[in-house]
């Protein structure tokens, strides 16, 4: 099954505003990440739970359509 934690999406660091690549997991884990340009702690926020109300929409829609194609 696909699994959309995994993909990735950029952000830009609120100090050097170099972008990096962080999964949608991390951000819905609201992890602690390092900047690789300026090393500065960046804390992944989750406002609202957003994302991870949109990673359990998606998933639940990608199962459901796997499901429908099923014999």
């Amino acid at each position: 099954m696909i699994d959309i934690r995994k993909r990735e999406v950029g952000i830009h660091c609120p100090n050097c505003k170099r972008i990096a690549r962080v999964s949608l997991k991390q951000v819905v884990d609201e992890e602690t990440i390092k900047c690789m340009g300026c090393s500065k702690n960046i804390k992944l926020v989750d406002k609202n739970k957003s994302a991870h109300k949109a990673v359990r929409d998606i998933n639940k829609s990608i199962s459901d359509l796997q499901k429908a194609f099923k014999p």
